[in-house]
């Protein structure tokens, strides 16, 4: 999968996630069960960030979406890769 479209599934993930949290906060029939979900899904992001977000090249994690070039090799990261 191209590093493009994992960003974009972490961004709209993270949609998700706001989404989710705005909907708890408003609606509780099962408060227990809705802050359950709620941690399964920061966790789910969380992994999907460290794990997916890495360098092509020397598969370190890139902290930020918007790099240009690795903090640890320096070579440029291009985003169809």
């Amino acid at each position: 999968m191209k590093l493009k479209t994992k960003k974009q599934i972490i961004i709209i993930s993270g949609l998700v996630l706001v989404a989710f949290a705005v909907f708890n906060i408003f609606y509780t029939p099962f408060p227990q069960l809705q802050w359950s979900l709620l941690a399964g899904l920061i966790l789910v992001y969380t992994i999907l960030g460290f794990v997916w977000i890495r360098c092509p090249y020397c598969n370190k994690y890139i902290r930020r979406f918007d790099q240009n070039y690795c903090a640890y090799c320096g070579k440029e990261i291009d985003d169809e890769i």
